[in-house]
């Protein structure tokens, strides 16, 4: 719809919007819309980037997920506090074959005897005690001699030695099918069998706790 104006001698036409009519669509401002645009697909940088989630397990809900891992921790813990408590009694070593802990006989046994004497009871508690921390671990403990006397009555005597340690920790509470006890006389001597203080060394009784998987050298 048009109107027709006169005003000053000049012909005015001006169109107003009618009902019934199509719409007349209103030109873009570029400047609008690229600022919409800038809105809709910019984002502000961030420093810190979230982890992704992690998938729940089948079957568990996030609070059964979260108590396991508590106690993994814990348990963690308790191992980290026994490992402590085997070092401030014992020698502790890792190597391929295991945590080793190495007892000296002379504080063990009386000479020549394989039966524990009562001054090793207190640390033998306290190394039975840490031992048990993870009972689902193979223990294997060694009897070794120096090389004074006989191969078989070393042999013998360590064997006899172990035996002992083994008897002892099954009393304890550890497991028996996961302990074993193996004499191996002087064949395998950390010193010199030459001197006194090195064939003291060699008279010792090593308890063998195997690795587990992710303690694997």
């Amino acid at each position: 719809m048009k109107n027709v104006f006169i005003a000053g001698g000049v012909l005015l036409v001006i169109a107003t919007a009618c009902s019934n009519g199509p719409a007349v669509p209103k030109p873009a401002n570029p400047t609008t819309a690229s600022s919409h645009q800038l809105t809709a697909t910019s984002h502000p940088a961030s420093d810190e980037v979230a982890p992704p989630a992690q998938p729940q397990p089948a079957g568990k809900s996030a609070e059964q997920t979260s108590i396991e891992l508590q106690e993994r921790l814990a348990a963690k813990k308790r191992e980290g506090d026994a490992q402590d408590m085997l070092a401030a009694n014992a020698a502790v070593k890792v190597d391929f074959g295991g945590i080793v802990i190495t007892l000296s006989d002379s504080v063990l046994f009386a000479p020549e005897e394989a039966t524990l004497i009562a001054s090793s009871q207190p640390m033998m508690q306290k190394i039975a005690g840490a031992l048990l921390v993870t009972k689902e671990r193979e223990l294997v403990v060694e009897g070794h001699t120096d090389s004074a006397g006989t191969v078989g009555g070393n042999i013998e005597l360590s064997r006899q030695r172990a035996e002992a340690v083994r008897t002892y920790l099954i009393a304890q509470g550890y497991p028996a099918a996961r302990i074993r006890a193996q004499g191996i006389g002087q064949d395998r001597p950390v010193a010199t069998n030459a001197s006194t203080q090195g064939r003291a060394k060699n008279r010792r009784t090593e308890i063998v706790v195997s690795l587990k998987k992710d303690e694997a050298l």
